[in-house]
């Protein structure tokens, strides 16, 4: 029941659908980019800079296409005045929006009681996952692999030694390709890190929801009893 609440819920989480959107266009994007700054390696900048509009811009497409999605949003988000405010008013109806459909997933799955709350909390909340960063000697040890692997590309079995301009053009090759692959990935971590300004990330914002329901759920009780 509650993993099938949770499936359920994260299909209307903003960062989930903005993922699901922009994993669609932003692989093609990255693969034409790799292959186009190895072909033109003179045009290298050019081709990062354009990438990297073109993923901001799948940021922007996805907004315009969400708010025009619902119109309670664009409703909404119109009366505002000024891009800001526009955006918090389209953050805050989305959120409105989830919760409201968090309350009939609940009602969906027979838990219409502050007990039954209290324990799709408590079960939610020792599943949140532990905050785990890779530490310095992970990144020491990844980069001694990386350097190895192409040094083993560029050895000259005649000569026994590793031929410096092979390893260089191989090297900078390397570069150009992780930069255009990583880039993709520092967008979407920018914009993560953007709407998480405004509200919670994805991973804890069920239990948020929950709390909010279950603090509020005079609002809330007889609208999940009324649901069939």
């Amino acid at each position: 029941m509650f993993s099938e609440i949770e499936k359920e819920y994260r299909k209307s989480v903003q960062e989930r659908r903005y993922w699901a959107y922009y994993i669609k266009w932003a692989v093609p994007i990255t693969v034409v980019a790799a292959v186009l700054s190895l072909v033109f390696r003179h045009l290298y900048g050019v081709i990062l800079f354009v990438t990297t509009v073109l993923l901001v811009g799948i940021l922007i497409t996805f907004i315009v296409h969400d708010i025009k999605a619902t119109e309670e949003m664009v409703r909404a988000v119109r009366r505002k005045r000024g891009v800001i405010a526009k955006l918090q008013s389209y953050f805050e109806t989305d959120d409105a929006m989830r919760v409201n459909n968090l309350v009939t997933n609940l009602a969906k799955h027979d838990i219409r009681t502050k007990e039954d709350l209290k324990l799709a909390i408590e079960y939610y909340e020792s599943r949140l996952p532990m905050n785990t960063k890779p530490n310095l000697m992970d990144w020491i040890l990844t980069t001694i692999v990386t350097v190895a692997s192409v040094a083993l590309v560029a050895y000259d079995e005649a000569t026994s030694t590793i031929d410096v301009q092979k390893f260089l053009n191989v090297f900078i090759s390397a570069l150009i390709v992780a930069a255009i692959c990583i880039t993709p990935i520092l967008v979407f971590k920018i914009v993560r890190y953007a709407l998480s300004r405004f509200r919670n990330r994805v991973d804890t914002i069920l239990v948020e929801d929950l709390a909010e329901i279950y603090v509020n759920f005079e609002g809330y009780g007889e609208e999940m009893k009324a649901k069939n």
